[in-house]
């Protein structure tokens, strides 16, 4: 399993790390948050499984100091993963930044992103 559940002893324990759970438990929690009625945090929730997956993965280096769209600068022009990438990152900014309500639509997708993702680095490491 590419995004694997390991133990980080360098993250911090607060809300906005993504190295403060597995991308498995932000899942969760997106989930949760989701089916209560918050989809801002559920969003929110999201983003961080996909930088938690990342990574994890290899893919980029995690840095709670970074932008996000630093992170998606990680990601070589031709790889696979950048453009869901990309796209869950300008949705979490609109969402975050820009005052942008998420429905339900937009959760759905940055979920199908979050996927694509990990399908694309899963394909990419096969490939070795």
């Amino acid at each position: 399993m590419l995004f694997r559940s390991l133990a980080v002893t360098d993250a911090g324990s607060g809300a906005d790390d993504a190295l403060a759970h597995t991308p498995e438990d932000w899942r969760r929690r997106a989930e949760r948050l989701a089916a209560g009625g918050d989809r801002s945090e559920a969003l929110r929730a999201l983003y961080l499984e996909l930088l938690s997956g990342l990574h994890r993965a290899g893919a980029i280096d995690y840095d709670h100091s970074r932008t996000n769209t630093a992170y998606v600068f990680d990601l070589p022009l031709g790889h696979p993963a950048r453009p869901p990438f990309l796209s869950l990152t300008r949705r979490f900014d609109s969402a975050v930044y820009g005052a942008h309500q998420p429905g339900a639509d937009d959760l759905r997708r940055a979920m199908d992103d979050v996927d694509t993702v990990r399908t694309a680095l899963v394909r990419e490491t096969a490939r070795g």
